[in-house]
Parts: structure tokens; sequence; C-alpha cells
């Protein structure tokens, strides 16, 4: 079971330098080292890192799916008037892709597949 102060620590360990963790605890580097390496301590530090993770790739998901939207209105919008939305909403799927954040998003479980598809298809439009 852990301790109060290794339970403060793995959620400084995501917020400050390890030398700012042991100092703002109190405790020695080596206490902290220590701690890092038993089992139970460094388990909860992969639950945590875990946790957040899917978190990030949650909210990530929300905002491709507002972007997808925002894409697919200025596709519609510029269809008819020039090139010039067309070219803009490319160079934002694009945008997307490279970020990384559908793979991202699609790999955790979020809404990154149908969203993929949504823009791949205004990408491969003329």
């Amino acid at each position: 079971m852990l301790h109060s102060k290794q339970r403060k620590a793995i959620r400084l360990l995501f917020e400050l330098p390890e030398e700012k963790v042991a100092e703002e605890l109190e405790i020695r580097p080596g206490t902290l080292r220590r701690w890092k390496g038993k089992k139970e301590f460094a388990s909860a530090v992969q639950a945590v890192s875990r946790d957040t993770r899917q978190a990030v790739c949650r909210i990530l998901s929300r905002g491709l799916a507002h972007a997808a939207s925002r894409v697919c209105g200025l596709v519609a919008v510029d269809a008819d008037e020039s090139q010039t939305g067309k070219l803009d909403a490319k160079m934002m799927v694009d945008f997307l892709k490279a970020s990384g954040l559908l793979e991202a998003a699609a790999s955790e479980g979020g809404e990154g597949d149908g969203l993929a598809a949504v823009l791949a298809e205004i990408a491969a439009e003329d």
C-alpha cells in the first residue's frame, strides 16, 4: 500500500522534474529513486500514465470531431465559389493527419476511425 507521500510523488512526477519532486516532498532524491524501483510504485505510475493518455485521447477525439465538422463546412461552402476553399480544407486535413492525432485517437478506441474515413474522403475530393 502506497503512503501519502508516495501518492503525492506520483502526481508530482507528471508535473515537475524529479529533483523538484524530492524537494517538494522534503525527501532525498535517493528515496524517490528507491520508490521508483519498487513494483507497487512503478505500477501506480504506469496506471496514472495510461489513464492520462486515455483522457488526452478522449479530449483530442472531441477536438477532431469539431475540426472535421469545420472542414466539411468549409468544403460545402466553398465548393461552388472557388478552389481556395478546397485547398484550405485539404491543408487542414493534411495538418490533422500529420499531427498523428487521428492514429492516436483510433488506437485508444476513440472516434478516430470514423473521422479518418471522413477526412480521407474530403482529402480525395478535387
